[in-house]
């Protein structure tokens, strides 16, 4: 018998690709949606992490794609909607969990921080809405922080990132949303 979830969000024949899939939120992300019955690309740098989540998807009796991707280059997110694309014909849900935070707050820090919490999430968004407006049908998740609006000390890249992030979120829901997605 199916998890009473699934019964009233069941994801049977949906394709998912999360960020950030190798560990911690992504993990389980990977595993709840397997779970309600969606096939998962998993995107994260860790190969170890990344084995653990295509075992949990498949134990559940579902398809997993796993990439190694850096979101924090221009290249990793591309090239990770790319290969999805090329291997599934298309992501009906898109979960952007992959995030960093640096307490020291070099220029590096900062831009490599920006990279993988703001320009991936857009990049990936980029690639893979087109398909999803053409269907009129998709999900995109972005995952934020309570940082974004209640910051902390030593955190600034990181709230800025997960501010961008929350209007990126606003722009997308208002110029996507007649194309249901």
């Amino acid at each position: 018998m199916a998890p009473a979830f699934v019964e009233r969000f069941g994801l049977t024949g949906k394709r998912a690709l999360v960020t950030g899939a190798s560990k911690g939120i992504g993990l389980e992300i990977c595993k709840v949606l397997a779970d309600a019955g969606a096939d998962v690309v998993a995107v994260a740098r860790d190969r170890e992490g990344l084995a653990e989540a295509r075992a949990s998807v498949e134990a559940l009796g579902r398809r997993c794609l796993v990439l190694e991707a850096d979101m924090g280059t221009v290249d990793g997110p591309r090239g990770a909607a790319r290969a999805a694309l090329d291997a599934w014909g298309g992501i009906d849900i898109l979960v952007n969990n992959a995030g960093m935070s640096f307490v020291e707050t070099t220029v590096e820090h900062w831009d490599r921080t920006q990279a993988v919490n703001l320009r991936g999430p857009f990049l990936l968004a980029q690639a893979l809405a087109p398909g999803m407006i053409e269907r009129r049908q998709g999900k995109i998740v972005n995952i934020s922080s309570q940082t974004s609006s209640i910051v902390i000390p030593d955190h600034a890249a990181y709230a800025a990132s997960k501010n961008g992030l929350n209007a990126l979120t606003k722009c997308m829901t208002i110029e996507w949303a007649p194309f249901n997605v």
